[in-house]
């Protein structure tokens, strides 16, 4: 739950956290599902790519969970909303890829929702 929506638009300055080319990434969302899974993603406007050093962080990410014993995945979304006066709707964004399973996969075409709603029901399935 958002508390102070116009805190989204303050930049915070990351310069001082370098350590060689390595800087800080961010996580568009992240979901902690009942001490069971992690649910990552990102989104992106249009066809925009994730850097390599965030995408690589999150397939690390992922892995780690994994050989911890818990499940893990990262969506990759993208939106279409040009105007940056308009919110986006993070659930209807439509998948691009996921990283899963040490595998990237190509979307389907489905809504950032409705992939999660299947990983969850997947989760829910196997525990």
């Amino acid at each position: 739950m958002i508390q102070h929506k116009a805190r989204l638009n303050q930049f915070i300055d990351y310069s001082g956290l370098m350590f060689g080319s390595i800087h800080p990434t961010d996580t568009d969302g992240e979901i902690e599902y009942h001490n069971k899974a992690w649910v990552f993603f990102e989104i992106k406007h249009r066809d925009k790519a994730v850097p390599y050093g965030q995408r690589l962080a999150f397939e690390r990410k992922t892995n780690d969970i994994a050989r911890c014993g818990k499940e893990a995945v990262f969506f990759v979304a993208e939106h279409y909303v040009d105007d940056v006066d308009k919110d986006v709707d993070a659930a209807a964004c439509k998948v691009r890829s996921f990283y899963f399973h040490d595998t990237w996969h190509i979307g389907d075409g489905s809504d950032l929702k409705s992939y999660v709603n299947r990983f969850i029901g997947w989760i829910d399935g196997i525990t």
